[in-house]
């Protein structure tokens, strides 16, 4: 990588992914001066603009939404999308986030994966209020969570899947961030059919807990660096004064097999509706960082989330984010290093503080990327 600035220094890629391996391996200051360098170098190409989206976006700066959308300038991107979603794009207008939408119909189609829609449907009820009508697409786990909450507000449709519905504009949920230009004020979603698990005497904390992405495996770079061993949670799991609860799927759920004390769902969490069931029942959720986060989050449900070293850019580098108010962020310090993570898991269980983030969700100050 340093031969590479070296023979480019001019090269904005180049700079803006040293800073990340400072940042990965634990170089804040170093990070913080390639970053600044980075951003003062010019951005030639649609792929640097968007790493200085997300470079922006990871020290605060919330214009790099804006910057971010350089993703659709990449010809490569078309490549990754079904032929309607092609169709879509060469014979309907995108709505620039200016258009009056009172008498158009605004086809969503939610890019990204099961997190990046949770994290985007917020947005739904704002387009509602301003378009004719609202179609929103989403992957087929996320449908019965969808059209729970937002049904009400827009036609719920399966993505990459050819329908009837006719629209006028379109736009990408991921895009609402930059085209609306703010984060609407936190309004909890609901789940369909909540769980309840407190005995009448139960004083004990009842807690979800998720520790590895749905598609773990060596080969997947995110699932690697942000996925923790359930062996490593262990000392938590042995606490008497908290019932523990798997939200886990995916290959590394049956590590739950080894812990008799950690309640296994009873029913297989085939979609969203069904885990936030669970969740919903809950004093309060442990995760990493896949989609169980921005579930937790958008329920309002008092959420510890462990991050890597090296945090994906939308959780800045705090220990809060305005998406999600009854959320704290405990960080990796050493890479590979779970030590200290476990013993801060330890002091927050202990105090019961960030429970308490439930009854602040209403005193939360909101960016505006512009």
């Amino acid at each position: 990588m340093l031969e590479a600035v070296a023979r480019e220094p001019h090269n904005a890629g180049w700079m803006h992914t040293l800073a990340l391996h400072c940042l990965r391996w634990g170089y804040t200051d170093l990070w913080r001066r390639y970053h600044d360098i980075a951003l003062g170098l010019p951005h030639l190409t649609p792929f640097n603009v968007y790493l200085r989206g997300q470079a922006k976006i990871r020290a605060g700066d919330w214009s790099g939404w804006l910057d971010r959308e350089a993703r659709l300038c990449n010809p490569g991107e078309l490549d990754y999308q079904p032929l309607d979603v092609q169709h879509m794009r060469w014979t309907k207008a995108a709505w620039d986030g200016r258009e009056n939408l009172t008498s158009q119909t605004l086809f969503v189609f939610a890019d990204g994966g099961l997190g990046d829609c949770l994290q985007m449907l917020r947005y739904v009820p704002l387009l509602a209020q301003d378009a004719a009508g609202v179609i929103l697409a989403v992957r087929p786990r996320c449908v019965p969570f969808a059209q729970h909450n937002v049904g009400h507000l827009a036609t719920i449709v399966i993505r990459d899947v050819p329908h009837a519905c006719e629209f006028q504009r379109y736009t990408w949920l991921m895009s609402q961030p930059a085209l609306i230009g703010h984060i609407p004020p936190f309004v909890p979603f609901s789940a369909p059919r909540p769980n309840q698990y407190r005995a009448p005497a139960d004083s004990r904390l009842h807690v979800a807990i998720c520790w590895a992405g749905n598609t773990n495996h060596s080969g997947n770079r995110d699932d690697r660096f942000q996925s923790i061993r359930l062996a490593d949670l262990a000392p938590l799991l042995s606490r008497d004064d908290i019932r523990w609860h798997s939200v886990q799927i995916g290959p590394w759920a049956s590590e739950a097999n080894a812990y008799p004390s950690l309640i296994q769902p009873t029913v297989p969490l085939y979609n969203l509706a069904q885990t936030a069931n669970v969740l919903a029942g809950m004093d309060a959720v442990l995760t990493v960082d896949t989609s169980v986060a921005h579930l937790a989050g958008s329920l309002g449900i008092p959420t510890l989330l462990i991050l890597s070293r090296l945090a994906e850019f939308r959780w800045g580098t705090g220990d809060t984010t305005p998406w999600y108010p009854s959320m704290y962020l405990i960080r990796q310090h050493v890479p590979g290093d779970w030590s200290a993570v476990i013993h801060a898991l330890q002091a927050q269980l202990t105090s019961r503080r960030w429970v308490d983030l439930r009854s602040s969700l209403e005193h939360v100050a909101y960016p505006s990327v512009h």
